[in-house]
């Protein structure tokens, strides 16, 4: 079983209003990998997720993972997979993909991911009344995230909270 949950920080370089922003997300996945977390010899498990990066929106996708273990205690994971953003109505218009240093229960990972954001208008008022309106085009917003994981037990706490944490947000409509 294949199990993180940690805190991923980088910048934004896609979407103009927030370009070259600090921004700090939480990241989850849950998923298998073969031959379990702690083989005795060096060789390759591969697998697949599912990955939910969280801040202002849900970002959930699905990732295949090939991982490299070097011994009992380190390994190393390649993954990318399809993302889904709150307007793809279902479709998987966005991409996650990464590489991750697996060391005993704590993961060190660096992933990039995009998405597609939609045209907006940014408003500029003096006195309290518009004086101006400046239209953005639509685009990709991306960010390239370097952060920590816990793995197994410890991560398994984590994504407790966050479940427990969603579905108080969503009872009570956080997500309308």
């Amino acid at each position: 079983l294949h199990t993180q949950a940690g805190l991923v920080t980088g910048k934004n370089y896609g979407d103009e209003s927030e370009h070259g922003v600090d921004e700090t997300r939480l990241v989850a996945e849950l998923g298998y990998v073969t031959d379990g977390p702690r083989a005795a010899t060096p060789k390759w498990g591969f697998g697949g997720t599912s990955y939910l990066l969280m801040a202002e929106e849900l970002r959930p996708g699905m990732k295949a993972i090939a991982r490299r273990r070097f011994n009992q205690d380190v390994s190393v994971d390649f993954s990318a997979g399809p993302m889904i953003t709150y307007d793809s109505s279902g479709l998987f218009n966005g991409f996650t993909g990464g590489v991750a240093l697996n060391l005993k229960f704590l993961t060190l990972r660096s992933e990039y991911v995009s998405w597609p954001f939609e045209p907006w208008d940014e408003y500029t008022y003096q006195n309290g009344q518009p004086v101006s309106i400046t239209q953005h085009a639509s685009g990709h917003e991306q960010m390239w995230f370097a952060g920590a994981s816990m793995n197994g037990t410890a991560s398994w706490a984590v994504v407790a909270v966050v479940t427990g944490l969603f579905i108080i947000l969503a009872a009570n409509g956080g997500f309308e």
